[in-house]
């Protein structure tokens, strides 16, 4: 098993450098925000713009995100408001907390408004919340698996990962820490080990690349299946890619020190559908979450519990694949993706089984019922068992062999949607498990919903 290595972030920002601001910048330092004197292009903004804008701007907001103002304009809104027509608007200096335009502009790629800032302003204001184009802050997209491009330096990109450790050390910096970021993906590629990055209580792993088909939602069976189970050896198949066409996700092992589940989950206002990843940690015991893919106009909502910062709201999860491997106890892997979905009924006061069976799988494998041998370290010590569980085996399978997992979305409307969950070892075994699941969510979300509506 590749080992995975700890990065501490503190020390990469160090060697990043924090460089002050040049002076007519603000200290906040937004994507949208120049960095130097030959990025801002000053113009006009209209009397009816004028209007739009006052409409959003926040003074305190404004004046506590650029102190440099303090000393001419404390204490005058007006003022402010003049500053930011005149001028802060040009240098990408934000007005509200709620509308960042980078943030507006990563999400909405359908408006082609280059880097004028006034524009999305104007687009905002005038069409985009009547028309529930709520993504507006970088918050918000991070919460959606939208990587934010700066405005003022395109080449500064904020991905979701960026803004949580960002967010977790109390810093708005998001291009030093993306750099960090960047290099600890750099050493994960170089070296083909996971990197985790260590902010606060928080570890985050940084996994390998390996290279990515474009994602594809028709959720068909991969090219050269034919839907039926081969029982063949797998090492005879390792030229295929039978992961063609889906999203990549993560590897596994059957000594990965983490857990790799994927949650379905439908969006605000009962539209879309998202695909969530959630990493257990076992050696940390802490949970990550990241959105990785998507389909229809699916709006994620957050889960409001302390203790799940990041995750989506669990009441909103309809479908729930944990991928597992296991040493199988006759030798080779037993590879598991079953959906795993329930709840507790007050009413009926019982457990609702929801599990789903795929309603297709295509693999080179045999699928049973095997004994499997499970390890556990606590304290030190570490503890075996063994126990029945039903899956794919993968006869040739060892503790060194990765399975690459995917996924991708199919046929989908307001009541069910169908997904394809797939994995594939270094050894050659697959399996490509489809799913169609009914959409109903096991509790009321309406209250949730006025509370996530656009600003």
């Amino acid at each position: 098993m590749k080992r995975k290595k700890v990065l501490a972030l503190m020390m990469a920002l160090a060697m990043v450098g924090m460089v002050a601001a040049p002076a007519f910048t603000s200290e906040a330092a937004g994507l949208t925000q120049a960095a130097t004197p030959e990025q801002v292009t000053y113009g006009k903004v209209s009397d009816a713009d004028i209007a739009l804008l006052r409409q959003l701007f926040d003074a305190d907001y404004y004046l506590a995100q650029n102190p440099d103002l303090a000393e001419y304009f404390a204490g005058d809104p007006e003022a402010l408001f003049a500053h930011f027509c005149t001028l802060g608007i040009f240098e990408g200096r934000t007005c509200n907390a709620n509308f960042d335009p980078a943030a507006y502009a990563s999400a909405y790629d359908d408006l082609a408004f280059g880097n004028d800032i006034l524009k999305y302003y104007e687009h905002y204001l005038t069409v985009g919340a009547a028309e529930g184009r709520n993504i507006t802050t970088v918050e918000a997209c991070a919460a959606n698996g939208i990587t934010v491009a700066s405005l003022a330096t395109p080449e500064v990109k904020i991905t979701p990962m960026a803004f949580k450790i960002a967010t977790i050390m109390g810093t708005t910096d998001f291009a030093a820490v993306q750099t960090s970021i960047d290099r600890a993906a750099i050493q994960a590629q170089e070296t083909g080990s996971p990197v985790v990055i260590q902010a606060g209580d928080t570890a985050i792993v940084v996994e390998p690349t390996k290279e990515e088909t474009p994602s594809s939602d028709t959720g068909e069976t991969p090219a050269g299946d034919n839907g039926e189970t081969n029982n063949d050896n797998p090492s005879s198949d390792n030229s295929a890619n039978h992961l063609e066409g889906m999203t990549q996700i993560g590897t596994i092992t059957t000594s990965s020190g983490f857990d790799l589940d994927i949650g379905i989950y439908v969006g605000q206002n009962g539209s879309g559908y998202g695909a969530w990843k959630q990493i257990h940690d076992k050696t940390t015991n802490k949970q990550t979450y990241s959105l990785e893919a998507k389909v229809g106009d699916y709006v994620a909502v957050m889960s409001e519990n302390e203790l799940e910062q990041g995750a989506p709201d669990s009441s909103r999860r309809i479908a729930y694949i944990p991928v597992c491997a296991y040493e199988a106890s006759e030798g080779g892997n037993v590879v598991r993706s079953l959906s795993d979905e329930g709840y507790w009924d007050t009413e009926a006061g019982k457990y609702i089984d929801n599990s789903s069976l795929p309603k297709e799988r295509v693999s080179n494998g045999k699928y049973g019922t095997y004994e499997i041998v499970s390890s556990l370290e606590s304290g030190g010590e570490v503890y075996t068992s063994k126990y029945d569980t039903d899956g794919v085996l993968d006869s040739s399978g060892t503790d060194s062999t990765e399975y690459a997992v995917a996924i991708t979305f199919g046929e989908f409307d307001d009541n069910s949607v169908e997904f394809t969950v797939g994995i594939e070892g270094d050894d050659g075994f697959y399996e490509v498990d489809t799913y169609n699941i009914d959409s109903e969510l096991t509790q009321d979300t309406s209250e949730l919903d006025e509370q996530n509506e656009p600003l």
